[in-house]
């Protein structure tokens, strides 16, 4: 796209709205990291982007202010009372719209084909979230795969209904090429900039981490079966182990099994200082 220039000129870029459920947090979850370098990536290629996080239309602080430092136009309910009232009003000057994630894609996809006629619909799944959930039953409860759930054929049918839809591995494209052969669909793998510090010698290091966000729930399940079932077996061998937790907003839950040699960090500012001392990441991840 071309931006002219002078008292009169008109913005003349592609129009690109995305719609996640929350502004971005790229310091405190991946999720949010893959949101905020795609709208990185979409300026670059000469989109005029706009923002709206679905699920309260309301500012973040610091977050809402690093989008539009970057030139995105971030929508709240003082421009719009809620996402139909804005894909109605705005709906046909669009020229793509990107949903991200299961819940806001079922959601918000036939608002979308109906307001915005023009647009290109892409579906960007962060992760499959009906795969997410049978791994979930099938590591408590079993899994019955004669079962396919609302969310299973909700999520199938926004792909279906999108122009393109986004995965992350070619493992999650294999599960959905088998399900709809016909679907439009690519690997769009993490996106991540980062400067490895020189690393201290092995011998140097000590202690192991996880890291994650613990508003997802498979990273709760990951951390208490580590506590409960691994941990132990590990810490008497080793009892000057030390085992870091990692991430935001961590629940009682995993407060309470922290034993013997757990120390409890939460949020951290920056991991350059905690990956270059310890020996060993984690990922006790079942779902």
């Amino acid at each position: 796209g071309v931006v002219q220039k002078g008292p009169h000129a008109k913005d003349i870029r592609p129009r690109l709205l995305l719609i996640d459920s929350c502004t971005p947090t790229p310091d405190r979850d991946s999720g949010s990291m893959d949101v905020f370098n795609s709208i990185r990536i979409f300026l670059r290629m000469g989109y005029r982007v706009s923002f709206i996080p679905e699920s309260n239309l309301l500012r973040l602080g610091p977050y809402s202010d690093a989008l539009e430092r970057l030139g995105v136009e971030c929508i709240s309910h003082v421009e719009a009372s809620s996402v139909k009232e804005y894909l109605r009003r705005e709906g046909d000057q669009l020229d793509v719209v990107m949903l991200f994630r299961a819940p806001v894609a079922i959601r918000h996809t036939r608002a979308v084909r109906r307001y915005c006629p023009s647009a290109k619909l892409i579906f960007s799944t962060i992760d499959l979230h009906f795969l997410r959930e049978a791994r979930s039953r099938n590591a408590h409860e079993g899994l019955d795969r004669s079962r396919m759930t609302l969310l299973h054929r909700a999520e199938l049918r926004c792909m279906q209904e999108a122009d393109h839809s986004i995965v992350i591995s070619e493992a999650e494209l294999e599960v959905v090429k088998q399900e709809l052969p016909q679907v439009s669909v690519s690997v769009v793998p993490l996106v991540r900039e980062f400067e490895p510090a020189p690393p201290k010698d092995f011998v140097e290091r000590s202690g192991l981490a996880f890291v994650g966000n613990y508003q997802h729930p498979p990273n709760i399940d990951a951390v208490l079966f580590f506590l409960k079932e691994i941990w132990p077996l590990v810490y008497p061998k080793i009892p000057d182990a030390r085992f870091f937790v990692v991430g935001s907003y961590m629940p009682d839950a995993i407060r309470e099994a922290a034993t013997e040699g757990v120390e409890l960090l939460g949020f951290v500012d920056s991991l350059d200082d905690l990956f270059g001392r310890i020996r060993l990441s984690v990922a006790p991840l079942r779902v």
